[in-house]
């Protein structure tokens, strides 16, 4: 699929114009670069007319001040543009921060019955809303996931689903289950039973209440559920307890039926909570008239850089180090509990346009490439790829905790990585975490050619200090999942501070480096001062950009100034 164009006109007008203008206004347009323009990545900005009094001019200089005039002209544009949900009257530009935001906007336009012809226009088939869903957004498994959510969440998504047979939106959430490689058939009924709300991560928690809200048939439920998980915990997709609240959901009544006399089975605060998310509903359903007409818009679309995301294994540097140097425990106190008290990075900021906060410990952000590389998590040739139930996000804090203890507690990182993986403030990290039998696949022994496995009661070692493999024969059953999930957190990270002892200066003690983060809905940036980086990191190919991650429903990237 080609990228659409940064900056797309539908109609020019020039003013005395000259046998080359058209060159000449394209090679000014290609001068007024995305980044100029103040649009972000992914950002959309639709204009009505841009006047621009700026002669184009046939020399060089004058497309200069032409293409410096049209910039201005944009970024203006930019400021005084009505975002979705401002409730904005009349006439003007408009703004939205990303395709998804562009598709919830003409989805309400169309549900209140003031359609905007501005944003009709720009979007392929968006003069009429359901073609476009059916053609562009149904069959997207990574755009739709993004728009229905926020559909959820403002209250429109059974309204808007209503207007779909039920059969092609199990077919869309069939698809999309089989995207991420989770079953599409509900478990049989002695798994059936609903999850406790307080074993779900909150984020799964929430989108149950508002799908259960929903007067909709079972295959709308079953479509918004499933995209809710996928835009947020795309690890949860897999899971088995996934499976049992997508049987329950697609099953059940509709929760508002069964508020009347037959709701003794539903608690007073899932009643509370339903009627909290019907209040934004009501304001969020009354868009701004966007009666426009006149000629097509200018759309500035920023396109994001490309770049190399092909997984490779990060080299690795034998260092000299005492033989219990692997064993030596960089861990805080083992009593520290995976909870954390309530943080300050809430829910709503997430989902503002950016976010920027700094921490003593992003150098954890270069454990994304570790975990790629040992294919833990997938890249983009690898999407299926992660561990089921655990966020790449909710594993680094996790680390974060048992390597940096207290300090990492105290900085705004950990809450920030509790946010991106949907987790309540009082819930368990890896609560929901399958965690399968712990065995070191051998293409993880490949940095120790010749070492001589060690048998230390019911486990195998590696004489770096970590364990192979857990010995059960002999034992009436397999460990409870719980000490399963332990014996799986410890083992893997033993193994992952052995590694990094060979590849870094300091071991795990060189991730603990002081940088700013930039969160956005798509998007994690981390910049880190080049001055002060350490070489061996480098070296070790650990910095290099991760790209997107699909269990993080993100791209992350790296920058050094």
């Amino acid at each position: 699929m080609t990228a659409p164009p940064a900056l797309q006109i539908g109609l020019a007008r020039l003013h005395r114009a000259q046998p080359g203008d058209a060159d000449r206004l394209a090679a000014a347009l290609e001068a007024a670069t995305p980044a100029a323009t103040g649009v972000p990545d992914h950002g959309l900005l639709l204009i009505r007319r841009l006047a621009l009094a700026e002669p184009l001019g046939g020399a060089p200089g004058r497309r200069a001040r032409f293409a410096a005039a049209l910039v201005d002209g944009i970024r203006a544009a930019k400021a005084g543009a009505r975002r979705p949900g401002d409730g904005a009257a009349g006439e003007g530009d408009l703004y939205f921060e990303d395709l998804a935001a562009a598709d919830a906007a003409l989805v309400r336009g169309m549900l209140a019955g003031h359609p905007a012809p501005l944003l009709a226009a720009a979007l392929p088939d968006g003069a009429a809303p359901l073609l476009r869903w059916r053609r562009h957004v149904l069959t997207d498994v990574r755009h739709l996931p993004i728009v229905l959510s926020r559909l959820l969440e403002s209250g429109l998504a059974g309204a808007w689903l209503a207007h779909f047979e039920d059969s092609e939106l199990r077919l869309a959430a069939d698809r999309l289950l089989a995207a991420h490689e989770a079953p599409t058939k509900a478990p049989p009924p002695p798994v059936v039973p609903l999850p406790p709300p307080g074993e779900l991560p909150a984020v799964l928690a929430l989108a149950r209440a508002r799908v259960m809200a929903m007067p909709a048939a079972p295959g709308a439920r079953r479509l918004a559920l499933v995209a809710a998980c996928a835009a947020s915990r795309p690890d949860m997709l897999a899971s088995t307890a996934f499976a049992r609240l997508l049987a329950d959901i697609t099953m059940a009544a509709p929760f508002v039926h069964a508020l009347g006399p037959a709701s003794a089975r539903t608690s007073r605060s899932a009643q509370v909570a339903a009627a909290a998310l019907a209040q934004p509903a009501t304001a969020a359903a009354k868009p701004a008239n966007t009666g426009n007409t006149g000629p097509k818009p200018v759309m500035a679309q920023a396109r994001p850089a490309s770049r190399d995301m092909t997984p490779t294994a990060s080299p690795q540097r034998a260092t000299a180090r005492a033989p219990h140097a692997a064993n030596a425990p960089v861990a805080a106190p083992r009593s520290l509990p995976e909870t954390a008290p309530p943080t300050p990075i809430r829910a709503d900021l997430l989902a503002a346009s950016s976010l920027e906060i700094g921490s003593n410990f992003a150098g954890l952000f270069f454990l994304f490439n570790a975990f790629t590389a040992l294919a833990l998590y997938g890249d983009f040739t690898r999407p299926h790829a992660r561990l089921p139930g655990l966020s790449p996000f909710a594993l680094l804090a996790w680390l974060g905790r048992r390597w940096f203890g207290a300090a990492f507690v105290a900085d705004p990182l950990h809450g920030l990585l509790r946010e991106l993986a949907g987790l309540g403030p009082r819930q368990r990290l890896t609560a929901q975490f399958e965690a399968p039998v712990w065995a070191v696949p051998s293409e993880w022994l490949v940095p120790w050619p010749r070492a001589r496995p060690q048998r230390r009661g019911r486990a195998l070692w590696h004489p770096a200090g970590f364990v192979l493999a857990h010995d059960f024969e002999g034992r009436a059953a397999l460990p409870t999942p719980a000490r399963q999930r332990q014996r799986w957190l410890h083992a893997f990270a033993r193994y992952l501070q052995a590694r990094m002892d060979r590849a870094a200066d300091g071991g795990v003690g060189a991730l603990s480096l002081p940088g700013v983060i930039t969160v956005k809905p798509d998007a994690i940036m981390v910049g880190f001062a080049l001055e002060t980086h350490p070489i061996s990191l480098r070296l070790a190919g650990l910095d290099r950009d991760p790209g997107f991650v699909p269990a993080a429903a993100r791209t992350i990237g790296f920058v050094f100034s």
